[in-house]
C-alpha cells in the first residue's frame, strides 16, 4: 500500500507542477499580448466565449467588420485629426449612415445619440462627438 502511494506521488506531482506552469504561462501570455496589442499594434483587446484575441484596424476595415463601441463618445473624444478610416472605425465600429460628406456611427450603450465624422482622403478632419 505504501509504495503504491509513493509511485502515485512519484507521477503526480510532476504532473501537477507541469499543469500549472502551463496555467502560469497562458495567463502571463495573455496579458503580454493585450498589452502589445493595445499599445504597440494600436488593436483592441476582445475577449470572447472562446478566448481572447487581438483585432487590427486593417482587419475590421477591409472586412467590413469593425465592431460598435460600448463607449462610443469617449473612444471619438480620444481620436486625433488626421487619423486614418481604418482606425476611426476600429474605435466606433462600422458607421451607420452617411450622408453630406459626414459619416454618422452609434453612440454605443452609454450614450444613445449619434457621432458624427468627415473625412478627406481617408483622414479624420472634423468630429461631432456630441451629435444629437
Amino acid at each position: 500500500m505504501r509504495i503504491r502511494y509513493i509511485t502515485f506521488l512519484i507521477f503526480m506531482i510532476p504532473a501537477i507542477l507541469t499543469i500549472s506552469v502551463i496555467l502560469a504561462y497562458i495567463i502571463v501570455m495573455s496579458a503580454v499580448s493585450r498589452e502589445t496589442c493595445e499599445k504597440n499594434l494600436r488593436g483592441l483587446w476582445y475577449l470572447t466565449s472562446i478566448g481572447s484575441r487581438c483585432v487590427l484596424a486593417t482587419e475590421c476595415f477591409y472586412r467590413g467588420n469593425c465592431l460598435p463601441s460600448y463607449d462610443a463618445v469617449t473612444n471619438c473624444e480620444r481620436l486625433l485629426i488626421g487619423e486614418e478610416r481604418k482606425y476611426v472605425y476600429l474605435q466606433l465600429g462600422m458607421p451607420v449612415r452617411s450622408g453630406s460628406g459626414h459619416e454618422y456611427f452609434d453612440g454605443g450603450a452609454m450614450n444613445r445619440s449619434e457621432l458624427s465624422v468627415e473625412f478627406n482622403h481617408n483622414r479624420l478632419v472634423k468630429k461631432n462627438c456630441r451629435f444629437e
